[in-house]
């Protein structure tokens, strides 16, 4: 009786996934209208895409015709989708940054704490981690001058922007299917680069559950996605959700790492000043130490840094109190409001730009300190010195070479006359 149901399960498994294959392929081979049911030829392919967009139609004609529904996509989601698709590839293509992530996922699940038969059970399923991304400005100056309800329409000069985790939450909408497709894009992508793949990965025996793959002792990642969101612009003032995703494995590193709770030295930069402060390993300080290390790239060598656009502008402002929960982005602007508590750069640059802000908590000098003096007895020797530069040696030269210009011009006249 086991063997005819294990048969029939099977069988099912297999109709659902050359379901989801052909529903893919007839995606891809389909005209771009919805009225259309034109399919395009996979040996010599015939439709063309619509200028810079993904989608394809058979004729002018078609494309005609569905421009009404299509140009609302069109405006604004190919440009924002490139430019945080690209922002993306070099966020997770870093060796650097790709192993926090790594750590950060194995923080989310609690990977550290399985033991191996836990972790072959996790392998047999996707997993997927949504990470909030927030553009702000590189410095924190300009954060603080946006950050305040007044400056929604403030569009002084351009501003470079960076990208920012703002939050990291486990995705749970997997259905049937999405596992279907997710083993076949495993089985494709393990020869692909787009997979970041630093060390070998943890060695584990196949589970029976994967079906048509071969039953034995073989290597088979911990894989799955991450999936990063962002805001872009639509009519109205409001905000639609974009997503890049981006494959991911945890490797045997990962997992130690997390397990030995090796410290971490955060870096802070304000201007020419450096606060470092070392932090036991968790979840919420590992995302603090990548927002930290995006932030001291200042010589844009991860290649992250773009120009802040307006309606980025516009969520900093929406997200500073006092606070309303009444705006149709609460879900943006509350995860702004959580990482500006979490992290403690903020508190510094209040401090800095001498603002009391509600949610930002003052700095001490047991919170941060260095070597020598606090961060904030050496923030306020850092001013002290900065006030009096200003008024030494450049400014008197410069008053010098004007006056002398003056004399000159006054006993150019009296020469000519003698």
């Amino acid at each position: 009786m086991s063997e005819v149901v294990a048969s029939d399960s099977e069988d099912k498994v297999k109709v659902i996934k050359s379901e989801v294959k052909e529903a893919k392929r007839r995606a891809e081979m389909s005209c771009g209208r919805m009225d259309c049911m034109q399919f395009d030829n996979e040996k010599n392919p015939t439709f063309k895409r619509c200028g810079k967009c993904v989608v394809k139609y058979c004729s002018r004609h078609c494309q005609k015709m569905d421009w009404p529904r299509h140009k609302e996509n069109y405006t604004t989601l190919p440009e924002e989708g490139r430019r945080f698709a690209t922002i993306v590839k070099y966020l997770a293509s870093n060796p650097y940054l790709a192993m926090n992530f790594q750590i950060m996922t194995v923080f989310l699940f609690k990977l550290h704490l399985m033991n191996e038969s836990e972790l072959i059970n996790f392998q047999d399923k996707p997993f997927a981690v949504g990470i909030f991304l927030q553009q702000e400005p590189a410095n924190i100056v300009d954060f603080f001058r946006l950050y305040r309800r007044a400056s929604i329409y403030d569009t002084k000069g351009p501003i470079l922007g960076m990208p920012k985790i703002a939050n990291v939450v486990v995705e749970k909408d997997f259905s049937v299917r999405d596992t279907l497709i997710w083993r076949d894009e495993l089985e494709e992508a393990k020869s692909s680069t787009s997979w970041i793949i630093i060390t070998p990965p943890i060695k584990c025996p196949l589970s029976p559950l994967e079906g048509d793959l071969p039953i034995h002792n073989s290597d088979k990642p911990i894989a799955g996605y991450l999936r990063f969101k962002f805001r872009m612009p639509t009519v109205g003032h409001c905000f639609r959700m974009g997503i890049v995703s981006q494959c991911i494995t945890i490797s045997g590193t990962a997992i130690r790492r997390a397990k030995e709770m090796v410290p971490l030295i955060i870096e802070t930069h304000i201007n020419r000043i450096t606060f470092e402060t070392i932090r036991n390993l968790s979840f919420d300080t590992l995302i603090e130490k990548i927002n930290s290390d995006i932030r001291r790239d200042s010589l844009d060598l991860l290649r992250l840094r773009t120009e802040l656009q307006e309606y980025e502008r516009g969520v900093l402002a929406l997200g500073a109190p006092p606070y309303d929960d009444s705006w149709l982005n609460v879900v943006f602007t509350r995860v702004t409001r959580e990482k500006i508590r979490r992290e403690v750069v903020y508190s510094i640059g209040a401090h800095y730009c001498g603002r009391e802000i509600e949610g930002i908590s003052k700095m001490t000098y047991q919170d941060w300190k260095t070597g020598v003096v606090g961060g904030l007895e050496m923030l306020d020797l850092w001013k002290a010195q900065v006030s009096e530069m200003q008024l030494t040696p450049d400014t008197d030269r410069h008053i010098s070479k004007k006056k002398k210009k003056k004399k000159k011009k006054r006993q150019k006249p009296l020469q000519g006359s003698s």
